[in-house]
């Protein structure tokens, strides 16, 4: 199967997009939006979103489970080049991400998720990134000062840092690192249990140390990932292959 059939959220990170996306902790859909992930079923993932949307006013911790939704579709989206269909989420997703942070302005999560919002944006239009980039960062940069454990801002930060080029601060090194971090921090609070981003962090992982070079560990952790969920059709049939 194309690679582009997978949810693994495109985080388009100044002019670059990656696939790969973002979750931490147990959330009310997260059995439904596990099994989507695992086997690239992109109508069950986009059921979830429509059940969540349609449930009335919904509290703090499923507006940003919401968001988080949003987060992955757009990324698919962007992916598959429907970049109308995205746009109408990215509207959504902003409305959304600005209610949180209403509420919460201090929740690092909200604020990295903000600075991807606007990094599709940019996506949508490559003549803003000089001035959506350099926001783009500084919210991420932003989200891990408020909270350094913060799984979502250590995940986009080491994106970040992987994707930028040098010139502009890119740093691959500490890309990777970062990534490291954050499935560290979902081990040490116990959130890697079926959660489907903690299997997207560790093929972030692996894809990130083979185009390092280093292919033995890129080997070690497709097989961790595969001895945890034998069923992750992408990694199993596809990457580890490879």
């Amino acid at each position: 199967m194309e690679r582009k059939k997978y949810i693994l959220t495109a985080l388009c990170i100044l002019l670059h997009i990656l696939y790969g996306v973002t979750l931490s902790g147990q959330k009310q859909y997260s059995d439904e939006i596990y099994q989507a992930y695992i086997s690239g079923d992109m109508a069950k993932w986009e059921n979830v979103i429509g059940t969540l949307e349609n449930s009335g006013t919904p509290a703090i911790s499923q507006k940003f489970e919401l968001a988080e939704y949003y987060y992955a579709h757009i990324g698919y989206l962007l992916g598959m080049g429907s970049k109308t269909e995205a746009k109408n989420y990215i509207e959504k997703a902003d409305v959304l991400i600005e209610n949180i942070l209403k509420t919460e302005p201090d929740n690092a999560a909200a604020t990295s998720l903000k600075g991807i919002f606007v990094a599709y944006r940019m996506e949508l239009n490559k003549l803003k990134a000089p001035v959506l980039g350099p926001q783009c960062m500084r919210l991420i940069k932003k989200a891990h000062s408020l909270d350094p454990s913060d799984v979502q801002a250590l995940s986009d930060l080491g994106n970040m840092y992987y994707h930028c080029p040098a010139v502009f601060g890119g740093d691959k090194i500490k890309g990777i690192r970062y990534i490291y971090d954050a499935v560290r921090m979902m081990e040490e609070k116990k959130e890697s249990a079926g959660n489907w981003f903690y299997l997207n962090l560790l093929t972030m992982l692996a894809q990130y140390e083979a185009e390092s070079g280093s292919k033995e560990k890129a080997k070690e952790i497709y097989e961790k990932i595969l001895s945890i969920e034998p069923e992750f059709i992408w990694v199993r049939d596809e990457l580890y292959p490879q």
